[in-house]
């Protein structure tokens, strides 16, 4: 059986970005939620006949507190999902730069693959070819690159 490698942060302000969107998408939808309830429990409570105020005067409170608890399982359980999903984008884009790196430093490389699973698996062949003749040149980068700085 294959051991899954750990989730880690490889690109930090991609990541980080990406993981604050996603948190605000949980907010707002779940805002979104309490807004939609609450209008609609106080057009019920509008039109019960004893108890209208009594419960008009709940659902706000209710509402809040089932807000709360909703970010509370939400924001885990979705970001972590969320970070499981992120490493097939963003694992692959660390592994695409630092194979770029190596060839810019002019190190000894071989074709970059990724994991089955990954995405950006059709870019591969364009950067195997995109750098074939650099790899093919172990050292040469190196000097291009203090060249140019």
């Amino acid at each position: 059986m294959k051991r899954r490698a750990p989730i880690r942060i490889l690109l930090p302000k991609i990541q980080s970005s990406m993981f604050v969107t996603i948190l605000c998408v949980i907010g707002v939808s779940a805002l979104i939620q309490v807004l939609v309830s609450v209008r609609s429990l106080a057009a019920i409570a509008r039109n019960l006949p004893n108890d209208g105020p009594v419960l008009d005067e709940m659902i706000v409170d209710v509402l809040l507190k089932d807000f709360a608890i909703t970010l509370a399982i939400a924001v885990p359980a979705l970001g972590f999902l969320s970070m499981i999903g992120m490493m097939k984008v963003v694992g692959p884009l660390y592994r695409m730069r630092r194979f770029l790196q190596e060839v810019v430093e002019g190190k000894e490389t071989r074709p970059i693959r990724l994991r089955e699973k990954d995405d950006f698996q059709d870019w591969c062949p364009l950067l195997n070819q995109v750098t074939e003749e650099l790899r093919s040149r172990p050292g040469q980068g190196e000097e291009e690159h203090r060249i140019a700085s």
